[in-house]
């Protein structure tokens, strides 16, 4: 299995952080690389089960079922039914954790496995983790922290991924 693991700090306290990442409907509210989200058969955003299916900014279209939503844990899981990747078996997470000392602050971490032909692991690692990165600096600038990486847009936003 091919592993992803990208973490950021987020300035905000957990609860609007986790509000918006709750939302599995709601991509295109923070994620840059998002245009528009729907979910599937008239079903909650929050009903585990459902299934999203979103629209990336260069016209590819993802599919994915809502494995787990804790408001406990702050954490959401989701894999992928059908996506411009040449992935199997993947499953993601995006968790959310309190940072207790100093100014309220959350830290988050967007992981996921999946599955690959080695000849493609190193690219597809890649430019998940720059989805990702991506994500987790917009999730920094919604907070008022501007990004934190270079402006470099990932290849799955640009049509660079296949």
């Amino acid at each position: 299995m091919s592993k992803v693991f990208i973490s950021a700090v987020i300035e905000a306290d957990i609860n609007p952080v986790w509000k918006l990442v709750r939302e599995f409907n709601g991509f295109p509210k923070w994620h840059p690389a998002v245009v528009r989200s729907e979910i599937e058969d008239g079903r909650e955003e929050d009903a585990v089960g459902c299934v999203r299916s979103f629209e990336l900014n260069n016209g590819a279209w993802i599919r994915e079922r809502l494995c787990a939503l804790d408001d406990t844990a702050h954490s959401v899981s989701y894999t992928i039914l059908r996506a411009p990747l040449a992935v199997t078996h993947y499953h993601a997470s995006l968790a959310l954790m309190p940072i207790t000392e100093g100014d309220p602050a959350t830290l988050a971490v967007w992981q996921a496995e999946f599955r690959c032909a080695a000849d493609e692991e190193s690219r597809l690692v890649v430019e998940i983790e720059d989805l990702f990165k991506a994500g987790l600096a917009a999730l920094q600038s919604v907070f008022g922290r501007p990004k934190a990486q270079a402006g470099q847009t990932p290849a799955l936003m640009t049509g660079g991924g296949r």
